[in-house]
């Protein structure tokens, strides 16, 4: 029963990483303006780290007999593409936030794993600086000091 609960958790995090906005949006860049590829060089960035720990958690999958199978992206996030990244940064930031609680709260579960409980530590301190990198590309606000 604990061996499915992992392996449960584990599908769950894979899927998180290979299929969140960032990733969709890093294969389908959104329409944006000049000032606006800074941005999108971020949310690449963030993307090619989600990916590359979503593979090494595809592998951990196949190294224990399970498929590593992904559904596809969220249909909703077709309705996304051609927005701006003043929109689109806080929905970034309020994934980002389901994925840090989400692998925060996997790490008790996992304790005692070795290197599967490793690999989702450094998931969730990449998972907190991407947090940091998108709340910096969020636009100041010009009444936040009255």
């Amino acid at each position: 029963m604990a061996d499915e609960m992992i392996d449960d958790l584990v599908h769950r995090l894979f899927a998180l990483h290979a299929r969140s906005l960032a990733t969709f949006l890093a294969a389908a860049p959104p329409w944006e303006a000049d000032q606006q590829h800074h941005n999108l060089r971020v949310v690449s960035a963030i993307a090619g780290h989600q990916l590359a720990t979503a593979d090494r958690l595809g592998e951990w999958l196949v190294e224990h007999r399970q498929a590593a199978l992904l559904a596809p992206f969220p249909t909703r996030f077709a309705s996304l593409h051609d927005l701006s990244a003043d929109y689109l940064l806080p929905e970034l930031l309020r994934q980002q936030d389901d994925l840090i609680a989400a692998l925060d709260e996997a790490l008790p579960r996992l304790r005692g794993s070795g290197p599967l409980e490793a690999l989702v530590q450094e998931a969730l301190g990449m998972a907190k600086a991407h947090r940091d990198m998108l709340a910096d590309l969020l636009p100041v606000r010009q009444d936040a000091g009255k």
